[in-house]
């Protein structure tokens, strides 16, 4: 599951994780991500932290509220020691400075879609 108000990074991640036999459900509003009848099902979160528009950390909180429970990765713009702490605090198990420029995203994602398909769960 994806949210990002940016077209272009819900296309890329899409496609690109396709390639690999993976769906994904891309958001641009935090109402349509809440509302998705996948959510409580999806192997992992990916928020696009894009300030002022969207609060990956604040976004990811009420994810949590409203039960979404996978391992969740931020992406941002700029990386400083701030926005990491917060983002620990917040429950992010990666954050990443985007555009990435290698495969660690999407071995990231594909390695929690892998742990989660052994213990049984759909591909989602």
């Amino acid at each position: 599951m994806v949210h990002s108000r940016d077209e272009a990074v819900g296309h890329a991640l899409r496609f690109t994780l396709a390639l690999d036999g993976v769906e994904v459900h891309v958001c641009q509003e935090a109402g349509a991500l809440l509302s998705s009848p996948v959510l409580k099902a999806c192997h992992c979160l990916v928020l696009h932290d894009d300030p002022p528009r969207t609060d990956g950390c604040a976004l990811l909180e009420l994810l949590r509220q409203h039960g979404a429970l996978a391992p969740a990765i931020l992406l941002v713009g700029l990386l400083t020691a701030a926005l990491q702490a917060r983002a620990e605090a917040a429950g992010f198990w990666l954050v990443l400075e985007w555009p990435i420029l290698d495969n660690r995203l999407i071995e990231a994602i594909l390695s929690q879609v892998r742990a989660q398909r052994t213990q049984g769960r759909p591909y989602v």
